[in-house]
């Protein structure tokens, strides 16, 4: 639940920086749409917002990263766990055996 919950924030995260990206593009003028920047401001503007873009996908990485490592984690847990339910169930079948063998001598 935890992962989960860490993999739903940086998803909220990414929706919300693409949202935000749209919504501003799409409320610019049309002139401002065209591939040339018009003023300073709008070279200013545009690479902070580029900066901002990289600081976010930067975070993004590393949480990807750390979700990684955290279900590595756990999936070593599980086969871990498997491993000692299918030792708990091999000894099990052989108790069970024995006392087969030992109950049919009495």
């Amino acid at each position: 639940d935890k992962t989960y919950g860490k993999i739903q924030k940086v998803s909220d995260n990414l929706s919300d920086t693409c949202r935000t990206a749209i919504e501003q593009y799409i409320e610019q003028p049309k002139h401002k749409k065209s591939n040339k920047i018009q003023t300073e401001n709008d070279k200013l503007f545009t690479k902070e917002y580029i900066d901002q873009l990289k600081k976010e996908i930067s975070y993004l990485k590393d949480e990807n990263i750390a979700l990684r490592k955290q279900i590595e984690e756990d999936i070593h847990h599980l086969h871990s766990g498997i491993e000692k339910l299918m030792t708990n169930i091999e000894t099990t079948k052989q108790t069970k055996s024995e006392n087969e063998r030992f109950n049919s001598r009495m």
